[in-house]
């Protein structure tokens, strides 16, 4: 009858127990997520003008947010609030400035940007964080500048996009 209890399956490693979206019934929900980074070195020439990072590897992809055929997208797979955190390093360099943001859909998103004028003895490293609402479909981006005079390499293995869905 309407009224009949029934028992709730066993989860897996990683899930946790929740209420579904009408707080009818309990259910079991995963870690939803993407970390895409670039593996190699990608050269950024002295434009003023902002470039799209290439990612090239992901360390997880739990929903198939990355994809090698479009290397410079994080598509969103499904709507809710997401974590972003994002970091980009630059080889040592003590001349000009460097910047970098997170775009949705090739508008940069406000308040979420970083910017730093380097010394000459370290690598000059760039993070930024943000809890964002998100819809399905809509695709966030690396960008980055700098205006050291010439061109300057990005660190192979640190920079990298992470988007994580809140509450799954």
């Amino acid at each position: 009858g309407a009224n009949a209890s029934s028992r709730l399956g066993i989860g897996t490693a990683g899930q946790v127990l929740q209420t579904n979206s009408g707080a009818t019934a309990p259910g079991w929900a995963g870690f939803d997520g993407v970390f895409a980074y670039s593996s190699s070195a990608q050269t950024i020439g002295h434009s003023g003008s902002h470039t799209a990072i290439t990612l090239t590897a992901t360390l997880f992809d739990t929903s198939s947010y990355w994809s090698a055929g479009d290397p410079t997208k994080i598509t969103i797979p499904t709507t809710g609030y997401y974590f972003i955190a994002s970091h980009l390093t630059f080889d040592t360099n003590a001349t000009g400035g460097r910047h970098l943001k997170v775009y949705k859909d090739g508008v940069s998103l406000s308040n979420l940007s970083a910017g730093d004028t380097p010394n000459s003895t370290t690598e000059c490293s760039l993070g930024l964080s943000s809890i964002r609402s998100l819809t399905a479909g809509e695709y966030l981006e690396l960008y980055t500048w700098q205006n050291s005079g010439g061109n300057l390499d990005t660190t192979a293995n640190l920079t990298s996009l992470i988007v994580c869905k809140l509450g799954v």
